[in-house]
């Protein structure tokens, strides 16, 4: 993590939370971590969505598209057994407890969105899914850093930046979101969840901000993580327990963990999916843990917008690959146009969002201006 902060530094000084120059150093470390989030996540999201539908017994999904392995719960737990990979190889930390505390706050937001998200995922297709979190999430995130947590700025040139993000993952998503027939069979379920869990990771997000952001402590990323691994554990550890004694439709409770670790190790499949979305959440926290860190919640957000493209890409590489098991989506001229399109526009409007807010945190004096964008820092 050092050499990430050398790399985060500009002009001899270390700058948490401020807009890179386009195309210097820290812009490229912008890029850089971008780009490895989006693959981990979009990785993430569709081996959750094979896993919620695979079918051991035939190999495939149900040929009626629904769920097999209803298990948001276990899902979310997945995001935090990932981070405690971590922990060996950093050792705990010694935070002082209002740390501790508020990454307690941070861990309990998330696990209600991650289990909210997941849920949505059996609902709607990834791609809704992700189009709709990029537009609550930009939109949460910038408001509550902007007004609550007041960690950065908001003027109408940035939010009519973050506007062009939002209307450029909207178009990304048109030809699903069109479909009238597949929205009116779970919409109204679907969408309220993965609102509320959009609000829900939006809150997390602005909590992360303010703990990275902490002036007494230089909180360490890799630390950060694994601490987040062991919390968030024992979170869902005590939600599995609770909905494993209370009555549902699984099993005779809400969610079986018996039946759970039972389907996914007696499968092969199913355990190779499980690894690829423990590795990945790995990735994802790192990458999306030092982009809250460096450049701000909202302005990670903005570039993480990508995401809806990144999930798509690769939904539609697994399609190709498996084109008879009914996982991935289907490659389709008009969404892959609209794709591209709304791809382009949001990384306009995400360099508009950066250099306008670089300019505005310069003019408030909260960053000293530079004159080189090279890579090298001015004398």
């Amino acid at each position: 993590t050092s050499t990430m902060d050398e790399l985060a530094g500009e002009g001899g000084q270390r700058l948490l939370g401020v807009a890179p120059k386009l195309f210097d150093r820290r812009w490229w470390l912008l890029v850089f971590l971008s780009v490895s989030t989006i693959v981990s996540i979009g990785v993430r999201m569709n081996a959750a969505k094979i896993l919620s539908l695979y079918d051991p017994a035939t190999g495939k999904a149900p040929d009626d598209g629904h769920t097999h392995f209803r298990k948001p719960l276990f899902l979310a737990a997945s995001y935090f057994m990932g981070k405690l990979f971590i922990l060996p190889f950093v050792g705990w930390p010694d935070w002082p407890a209002h740390l501790f505390a508020k990454l307690f706050l941070l861990i309990t937001l998330g696990g209600i969105g991650g289990i909210l998200e997941y849920s949505a995922l059996m609902y709607l297709p990834v791609t809704i899914v992700a189009m709709l979190r990029v537009a609550g999430l930009v939109a949460f995130t910038a408001v509550g850093s902007a007004f609550i947590t007041r960690r950065s700025t908001l003027n109408s040139k940035m939010g009519l930046a973050l506007v062009v993000v939002v209307a450029g993952a909207a178009l990304a998503s048109y030809s699903h979101a069109s479909d009238a027939d597949g929205l009116i069979v779970s919409a109204v379920l679907g969408l309220g969840v993965v609102m509320l869990s959009t609000l829900s990771d939006a809150c997390e997000q602005l909590v992360a901000e303010i703990i990275l952001h902490e002036q007494e402590v230089d909180v360490d990323v890799l630390k950060f993580s694994a601490v987040s691994g062991v919390f968030g554990c024992g979170l869902m550890g005590v939600l599995m327990g609770i909905a494993q004694v209370l009555p549902g439709d699984d099993h005779g409770c809400i969610e079986n963990s018996v039946d759970t670790f039972h389907h996914i190790f007696t499968s092969w499949m199913c355990v190779s999916l499980f690894v690829v979305i423990l590795i990945s959440v790995v990735i994802d926290m790192i990458g999306a843990t030092f982009l809250t860190k460096f450049f701000g919640a909202t302005t990670k957000e903005s570039v993480l917008s990508f995401r809806i493209v990144g999930a798509w890409v690769i939904a539609v590489m697994i399609f190709l690959i498996m084109p008879s098991s009914g996982f991935g989506e289907e490659w389709d001229s008009a969404t892959a146009l609209a794709k591209t399109i709304g791809g382009v526009i949001i990384i306009a409007g995400v360099f508009m969002y950066v250099q306008w807010r670089r300019e505005h945190e310069e003019e408030v004096g909260k960053v000293p201006a530079y004159a080189s964008v090279g890579g090298k820092d001015s004398e």
